[in-house]
């Protein structure tokens, strides 16, 4: 038998090498990432086997939308050029389904009520039914393979917020009408935890201010509840949820600030600042990270960014089953030649 020490130092080593190769977490930490090739803001995105996809948008003030669309892959911080939109938008929602993106709305030609449909597989975009009412800056959220459409504005100044809630469902390619909002608000950040939808602000152009306001929908009853103010008042902001709560990132007014609500308690924690102040940009979350893309200052008139940051929120799924799992084995092989 070989000394027992020995094969105690080996594990050791083989153990410090196999948590070297582990990726732990930097809660609470911002990084900077590869630049988006396309300069951009109010664009649309979302993440589909954990690669995110970064649509549409304008490079300044809203007067000419983009049909761009890059997909960023976390693992290798790379861009890579895919299938322009059938339409060039600003703007838009964005959500997937089942390893297909649907975006929804947004500004072209006019305040738009078209419905694309696109297949990060075979590189297509396939035209679906529009949606009821036409709109830009909505919040699309999913909960139970359900997009629901929420708030927005129209109008020919852009400054008509709308209280409209719509359904999409994708395996019928139909919609159905929901409850309105409390209020019209026209620009929220919103996400899902738990299938309740929580909308985040709101403020739009014309003198409007930045909004406190939270409300909280619940797709199985269609209600809507008032939620507590989120300390810090805001538009145009970012909001992605983690292992159940939902981060509130950016916007005009509180350009870098960032809060985390949990709805379990109906509660705020403050969190690092974003180290780039922007509003309009986009964000997506994938495995316990936050990426914001683009979004821009409110110096006169706005102006896209290719600013691309990385919050690490410090959850990751199943890390620590896959670490003591990888130990385990690793040490009954030692045990076996013991």
């Amino acid at each position: 038998m070989k000394p027992f020490f020995l094969i105690l130092a080996v594990f050791v080593f083989i153990w410090s090498l196999t948590l070297s190769s582990i990726s732990f977490a930097k809660e609470d930490e911002w990084t900077r990432k590869a630049d988006m090739p396309t300069s951009r803001l109010w664009s649309g995105a979302c993440a589909v086997d954990n690669i995110i996809y970064v649509i549409g948008g304008t490079a300044d003030g809203g007067v000419i939308p983009f049909s761009v669309v890059e997909a960023y892959d976390p693992k290798t911080d790379t861009w890579a050029k895919k299938a322009d939109m059938p339409l060039a938008l600003l703007a838009l929602s964005a959500s997937a389904v089942d390893g297909i993106i649907y975006t929804f709305g947004g500004f072209g030609a006019g305040w738009e009520s078209s419905v694309f449909a696109y297949n990060p597989k075979t590189g297509k975009w396939t035209e679906k039914t529009d949606m009821p009412t036409s709109r830009g800056c909505a919040c699309a959220c999913v909960v139970d393979n359900i997009v629901y459409i929420i708030g927005g504005i129209k109008g020919n100044d852009g400054s008509t917020p709308l209280s409209a809630v719509e359904a999409y469902n994708p395996n019928t390619d139909t919609w159905a009408k929901k409850a309105d909002m409390p209020l019209a608000l026209g620009s929220v950040a919103a996400d899902a935890v738990d299938g309740i939808i929580y909308t985040f602000g709101d403020g739009w152009l014309g003198g409007c201010p930045a909004q406190p306001f939270v409300f909280a929908y619940d797709p199985k009853t269609d209600t809507w509840a008032r939620k507590a103010d989120i300390p810090t008042p805001r538009c145009w902001a970012t909001a992605c949820a983690v292992n159940g709560i939902i981060y509130v990132i950016g916007g005009r007014d509180n350009l870098s600030t960032v809060e985390a609500y949990d709805p379990a308690t109906d509660t705020y924690t403050k969190k690092a600042d974003m180290p780039t102040a922007r509003e309009c940009s986009t964000g997506c979350a994938v495995n316990g990270r936050i990426y914001v893309f683009g979004g821009a200052l409110p110096v006169g008139n706005l102006v896209g960014m290719a600013t691309a940051e990385e919050y690490d929120t410090g959850f990751r799924l199943g890390s620590s089953v896959t670490v003591e799992k990888k130990l385990i084995t690793t040490w009954s092989k030692i045990r076996s030649q013991m």
